[in-house]
């Protein structure tokens, strides 16, 4: 018999979505009244089918779904799953992405229309962007400050031991991805002491929806922390804003230069944006991400704060939300009960336990 779907996406953006089909609800009825696909200026349409889609979505309804086929569940004796993928988030995807100003829609809009724009790319894109975790090069297993000093970013030169720490990593790590880059951050720690650590970085399998809900990957997560006696390990999976606006946006990357003074420019990056964020490199890039560890600046407070410590640098606004895009997992919880577990956060025992 087959289970009842499962619903990945969260509606906190029912309103918005709610309010853009209305915005395109006469252009859908103006196409589907004349029998036409093209509008002059405009090119292929896929109004109607966004339309519709974000109507329902703003409803409640998932346009991505996991559903049980039940032949081959009776067949093999074990579940087996099929994503279903509702075929007009195509239409959402191509009039999102081809951006404001191109479509009527958007054109009518104008300025006001970028963050409606920009939070359908959110949802459109989402299941498609890889989550990315950064393991320390420091722990006990890790040979402790053997490459830069944790608490002033000192570089310290000691090639056999970051030979010796690589390998660690790739025995450890090679569960999560053969693949990893080496980069740097900058952030503060749980005794409120700045942590200036190289990491390996590594792009991890693409989840559909929440990633405090992947329990797979949280799970593959907590094991390379406990075998490298990590203190913790995070994950985040930064959307990128369709049309690079600020509005709405609760994290950034900023392109930064490569090699050693990469390194630094995160450091110093780091101490001039203060405490309440952490800034990580990202996989194969000289971008790195930043975002407000406590979840309070975003928009235009968090545009001000960027401009104030790196004006004119090139950088890319979006979303990273809390729990659904960005998890730390965490060695020694500091909570009691699940009642009183931060949202975003997890112990390794709550994920290897399932």
């Amino acid at each position: 018999m087959a289970t009842e779907p499962k619903y990945y996406y969260p509606t906190g953006y029912d309103a918005g979505l709610g309010f853009f089909s209305d915005i395109l609800k006469p252009i859908s009825d103006i196409s589907k009244k004349y029998k036409i696909n093209q509008i002059p200026l405009t090119g292929d349409l896929g109004v109607s089918g966004t339309q519709s889609l974000l109507k329902e979505m703003s409803q409640g309804y998932s346009p991505v779904q996991v559903k049980e086929l039940s032949g081959l569940s009776k067949a093999t004796g074990q579940p087996f799953n099929t994503l279903f993928t509702d075929p007009r988030l195509l239409d959402v995807v191509g009039l999102s992405t081809l951006g404001v100003g191109i479509k009527p829609s958007a054109s009518l809009l104008g300025n006001e229309a970028i963050p409606y724009v920009n939070k359908i790319g959110t949802v459109s894109q989402r299941p498609f962007i890889s989550p990315v975790t950064a393991t320390e090069v420091t722990a006990p297993n890790f040979m402790q400050d053997t490459y830069r000093m944790r608490n002033t970013g000192e570089l310290i030169n000691n090639p056999e031991a970051m030979a010796t720490q690589r390998k660690l990593f790739e025995s450890a790590g090679n569960r999560l991805s053969p693949k990893y880059t080496e980069g740097q951050g900058a952030w503060t720690g749980d005794a409120n002491t700045q942590e200036f650590n190289k990491a390996f970085v590594q792009n991890l399998p693409r989840q559909i929806g929440s990633l405090e809900k992947s329990s797979g990957l949280l799970s593959n997560i907590a094991k390379t922390g406990s075998e490298l006696n990590q203190a913790g390990m995070g994950v985040s999976r930064f959307i990128p804003h369709v049309k690079n606006d600020y509005r709405g946006a609760n994290a950034a990357t900023i392109t930064l230069p490569s090699g050693t003074k990469g390194e630094e420019s995160v450091i110093d990056l780091y101490k001039k944006l203060g405490s309440d964020f952490a800034v990580q490199h990202r996989p194969n890039t000289n971008e790195v991400l930043i975002f407000d560890i406590n979840n309070q600046i975003k928009g235009k407070d968090l545009a001000d704060v960027i401009n104030k410590v790196k004006p004119n640098a090139k950088v890319t606004y979006g979303r990273a939300d809390n729990a659904i895009d960005k998890v730390y997992l965490t060695k020694d919880k500091w909570w009691e009960t699940p009642a009183d577990r931060p949202q975003g956060i997890l112990g390794y025992e709550d994920v290897l336990s399932k």
